[in-house]
């Protein structure tokens, strides 16, 4: 009998959920990273730029970390199968 696992799965599952969920917060990250939504009259300066701006970057940088982040995990767990 095969290995299910302590919620009673067997992995693909598993996986194709986290994929599931990492594909909507790279969704979500898209959607904040497009600046589309700020008002044209909305004129907020921070540090010297538009605040569509700061919020590009900030959402650039998020995603860069997310995908450091599943490029780490995933190399260690190669290191661990091997």
């Amino acid at each position: 009998m095969p290995d299910l696992g302590p919620a009673g799965f067997d992995g693909t599952d598993v996986s194709q959920t986290m994929n599931n969920i990492i594909f909507i917060i790279y969704l979500a990250l898209l959607i904040l990273a497009v600046p589309w939504y700020w008002p044209a009259e909305h004129n907020v300066i921070w540090f010297g730029m538009p605040g569509w701006v700061i919020v590009a970057i900030g959402v650039s940088f998020l995603a860069s970390v997310l995908t450091a982040s599943l490029m780490f995990n995933r190399g260690a767990q190669e290191q661990d199968d091997e």
